[in-house]
C-alpha cells in the first residue's frame, strides 16, 4: 500500500470469521453498510452532548453505546450520534478477501463506493488454492466469490501478497518458490496468514472485527492468525520481524477496534438451533481502545472501561478531522 494512499485516505481494515452462517449474512451485510455510511455522515455538532437513549439514526440494539454517559444503576445508554464527517474524503478498505467476513465486507464496500485494497497471504493464484478456500468448513462457492472480486474490472481491486521480513532479501524467483513451498507447510502457511492480518491491522485507522470475543479466549494471541490474534495486534503492537514496519503510516503502533458480534458455524454447539438463537443480534458493537502503554497482555485483557471506550471513539474523530482539515 503506497504512502500516498495511507496518508490521504481514511483506511478501514477488516478481520473476522470465515464461516459466518449463511442465515446470519444478510444481517451482517446491513450492519457493515450502516457502519460504512456512518463514516460519511456529518459529525456531531461542536459542543453538543452525546444524545441519551440512543436518540440518533442508529437506534438499533447492536449500535455502539457509551455506558459512561448513563446514570449509575440506569439501563439508559448513550450512543455516538454523529458520523466521522468523511463524506468528501477518500475511504479505503483493507481486506485479505478470505471467505466470510473479508469477502462480505469487500462486496459491501464496493457497493458503497469505497476502494478495496487486498493484502493477501499468497499471490492470488496460489491463495485461492489454500486451505482458506479448500477446507471442509468452507462455504461452497468461496473460490468463485474470490475470483469474481479479483477479476471485476468495473471495481478494480489492488491485490498483492504481503512479504515477510525475510522475503525482502530474496529475488522474485526465490520469493515465488517460497510462496509455493509455504502453501503446503502448515506452520509457514499460518505465518503468512498472520502476516497478512498484521498488515491489515497496522495499516488501518480503524479495524472492524467480526467475531464473538468469548469464542477466542483460548487463542494463542502471540502466534495465531485468527481474528482474536489480529485484534490483539491492533490493540498492542505488531510481532517483531514478521512484517516490515512502515515508517510513513502514523498510526502503525496500535489503535482502536470496532468489534461487531458475529457467529462462527463451527463454534455453534447445536447447529439445529441456529435459526432460533438470535441473541448475538442484540449484542452491542464496541469500540475497543488500545491497551495501556504499560500493559501489553499475552492473554485477553479485561473488558475496557466506559471511559476507555469513549476515548477510542474520540480518537477516531480526531483522526477524521486531521484528514479532512475540519
Amino acid at each position: 500500500m503506497s504512502s500516498s494512499a495511507s496518508n490521504s485516505a481514511f483506511v478501514i481494515g477488516v478481520t473476522g470469521y470465515m464461516d459466518i452462517p449463511a442465515i446470519d449474512q444478510p444481517v451482517i451485510r446491513e450492519r457493515l453498510r450502516t457502519i460504512f455510511r456512518w463514516l460519511r455522515e456529518p459529525p456531531q455538532r461542536e459542543g453538543a452532548e452525546i444524545e441519551p437513549d440512543c436518540e440518533s439514526p442508529h437506534r438499533e440494539a447492536w449500535w455502539p453505546r457509551f455506558d459512561a454517559m448513563s446514570a449509575p444503576g440506569s439501563d439508559r445508554h448513550s450512543c455516538p450520534s454523529g458520523g466521522l464527517g468523511l463524506g468528501k474524503q477518500r475511504i479505503v478498505l483493507l481486506t485479505s478477501l478470505a471467505p466470510g467476513a473479508d469477502s462480505i465486507a469487500a462486496q459491501i464496500a464496493l457497493d458503497e463506493g469505497i476502494e478495496v485494497v487486498a493484502p493477501l497471504p499468497f499471490p492470488a493464484d496460489s491463495y485461492r488454492r489454500s486451505s482458506s478456500f479448500c477446507g471442509e468448513s468452507v462455504e461452497p462457492g468461496a473460490q468463485q466469490v474470490f475470483d469474481s472480486l479479483i477479476a471485476d474490472t468495473s471495481h478494480p481491486i489492488e491485490a498483492f501478497p504481503v512479504l515477510l521480513h525475510t522475503d525482502q532479501e530474496l529475488d522474485p524467483d526465490a520469493r515465488g518458490e517460497g510462496f509455493r513451498a509455504d502453501l503446503d507447510d502448515s506452520e509457514r502457511c499460518n505465518l503468512r496468514y498472520r502476516a497478512a492480518g498484521e498488515f491489515v491491522a497496522t495499516h488501518s485507522h480503524l479495524l472492524i472485527a467480526l467475531y464473538n470475543a468469548d469464542d477466542d479466549l483460548s487463542s494463542n494471541l502471540e502466534t495465531g492468525a485468527g481474528t482474536a490474534s489480529i485484534v490483539h495486534v491492533r490493540r498492542s503492537v505488531p510481532s517483531v520481524r514478521i512484517v516490515p514496519r512502515p515508517d510513513e503510516f502514523p498510526w502503525t503502533e496500535c489503535g482502536s477496534v470496532l468489534h461487531l458480534c458475529a457467529r462462527s458455524l463451527k463454534r455453534i454447539a447445536d447447529p439445529t438451533s441456529i435459526d432460533r438463537d438470535t441473541t448475538w443480534q442484540d449484542t452491542p458493537a464496541r469500540f475497543l481502545p488500545p491497551y495501556p502503554i504499560d500493559v501489553r497482555p499475552s492473554l485477553p485483557a479485561d473488558a475496557p472501561t466506559p471511559r476507555e471506550i469513549a476515548a477510542a471513539y474520540t480518537e477516531l474523530q480526531e483522526i477524521a478531522r486531521s484528514l479532512t482539515g475540519d
